[in-house]
């Protein structure tokens, strides 16, 4: 019967091997060989990091070299010490993921290792002692200094499925392997003749056009992959009970409920609101009110799903760490929405994909018809969206958009900055001409109308003016406008035309 050698080396301290006494193990049975395999691994470490064993003036071993047992640890187990996140995960073979495990949780694993060389290199009270708090808090930094990596490097354009790892491009399945740096799985398995039949003929179709439906796909299928690089924020609006709220609920089933979590925009410029982000994929906020991407936190969505790095502080824990900027985000919304512009609208232009739903709702409607489709069509909603994957590689990960479709995003920016776009389109230099601030807010209130916007209160209005006047027409707040004899509150040099008073645009078109 085949026998391994044992290794015989000699430690950086000049002491013989302490292997030599373990025995050889019969190859053919399970514990030889993991004891060979554990001997091989030993003999790396060594290599890389000295022997076992520090020894005394006299040859004596007075305690185990502290880079050993967390080398041999990471020989033997895939461990990535992420720094930026300040978090250890731990390489699960059976389904390929990568797996967030606490300090705690490594540093018993530690002295768990530490105790079987003890046992067996006959040195347990020399274990003994380096099993103590001190001992252990300084092996478990030197394994995050031997296991420092990243996860950012992770390829891209792969789907991980029960089964295996989806090639988007090519429709191949590959076995499961730690270089992929997966931390995230569909509850699926990959099956490349499965359907979804209702999910396409009864909840997409009877609601949205075909070009609504593809924009949806390329969506699903970005949000599959893990990781935002269109840079794109989908907003589904309109017809109450239309099946927005299904749809998102399908896209987080989709995608594992335990990647996706609430979007709160009303809580991310908090201290500790990004830190919830941490490990997931998909952000979703269902149901939103109309103020919601008028937060104070809502341009952080931005920063979200623009490849931004985010500094993030976990509560209760020293120190912070990042998360970047990848997530896709979902947001469904029976209310006419209007974003916080902060005077960048070219991100939000850049940001928004706006996905109406017009038609009316269904007379019947299925209870949890959202859930009867994942039980029924998972996998074929799986194969659904992986084609939207992959079209949108080939694409280059650029969404393309119809002219009605760019046209939703414009209006609602345009409505979201009614004001300013009022004083540009209806408002012109004028010199020797005036107008009343109560002038102004009357055809901004009448502009407004002809288009369904919503307006804001008067007094809202009449606090962002000044700013918005000096800011377009260099016009300064008077006092003394003169109106019927009188003077009131306005603005000198500018005027409108008389028909815009009227709640047109200047040529008679109340809806241009």
């Amino acid at each position: 019967m085949s026998r391994n050698p044992t290794p015989v080396v000699r430690d950086d301290y000049g002491n013989p091997s302490d292997f030599e006494d373990i025995p050889d193990l019969e190859a053919e049975t399970p514990q030889a060989a993991a004891m060979n395999t554990r001997r091989e691994k030993i003999a790396q470490v060594i290599a890389s990091h000295g022997a076992p064993f520090i020894t005394g003036k006299f040859g004596e071993k007075t305690g185990l070299n502290p880079m050993f047992p967390p080398a041999l640890y990471a020989a033997e187990n895939h461990v990535i010490h992420d720094g930026l996140r300040r978090t250890f995960y731990e390489y699960h073979p059976l389904n390929g993921l990568w797996v967030e495990t606490t300090a705690d949780t490594m540093r018993r694993k530690l002295s768990d290792l530490i105790f079987e060389l003890g046992r067996e290199l006959k040195c347990e009270n020399i274990a003994a002692k380096e099993r103590s708090d001190g001992k252990l808090a300084g092996a478990l930094n030197n394994l995050r200094a031997i296991t420092d990596g990243r996860f950012d490097d992770r390829p891209s354009g792969f789907v991980h499925c029960l089964n295996g790892m989806l090639d988007v491009a090519t429709g191949t399945l590959q076995p499961f392997d730690p270089k992929f740096k997966s931390r995230n799985l569909t509850p699926y398995r990959w099956d490349a003749a499965a359907s979804c039949p209702r999910f396409i003929n009864e909840l997409l179709l009877p609601a949205l056009s075909e070009e609504d439906v593809a924009v949806i796909q390329l969506y699903a299928g970005m949000a599959l992959m893990g990781r935002n690089l269109s840079q794109k924020v989908i907003v589904l609006t309109g017809t109450p009970g239309g099946g927005k709220s299904q749809l998102c609920i399908v896209i987080e089933g989709l995608i594992g409920r335990a990647n996706c979590t609430q979007l709160r925009t009303e809580m991310l410029h908090e201290r500790f609101e990004t830190a919830r982000l941490v490990g997931k994929t998909l952000l979703t906020g269902k149901d939103v009110p109309g103020n919601f991407l008028m937060t104070k936190g809502a341009h952080v969505i931005k920063a979200l799903s623009g490849g931004d790095s985010l500094t993030t502080e976990i509560k209760g824990r020293m120190g912070s760490n990042e998360i970047d900027g990848e997530f896709a985000i979902v947001i469904t919304s029976n209310s006419r929405l209007r974003v916080r512009l902060d005077g960048d609208t070219g991100a939000w232009r850049r940001r928004l994909l706006i996905i109406n739903y017009e038609r009316p709702k269904p007379e019947k409607s299925i209870p949890d018809f959202a859930r009867v489709l994942l039980e029924e069509e998972g996998g074929g909603v799986l194969r659904w969206a992986v084609e939207g994957a992959r079209r949108l590689i080939e694409l280059g990960h650029n969404f393309p958009v119809t002219h009605d479709q760019q046209a939703r995003v414009d209006s609602l920016l345009d409505e979201s900055n009614a004001l300013r776009t009022f004083i540009g389109c209806e408002i012109e230099a004028s010199a020797g001409d005036s107008l009343s601030t109560t002038e102004i807010v009357e055809a901004f209130f009448a502009f407004c109308d002809s288009r369904g916007w919503a307006p804001g209160s008067v007094h809202q209005v009449e606090k962002e003016l000044t700013d918005a006047m000096m800011e377009i027409h260099r016009a300064v707040k008077s006092q003394s406008v003169e109106r019927e004899g009188k003077s009131v509150r306005g603005f000198r040099g500018v005027k409108m035309p008389q028909n815009t008073q009227n709640g047109t645009d200047g040529t008679g078109d109340p809806n241009p």
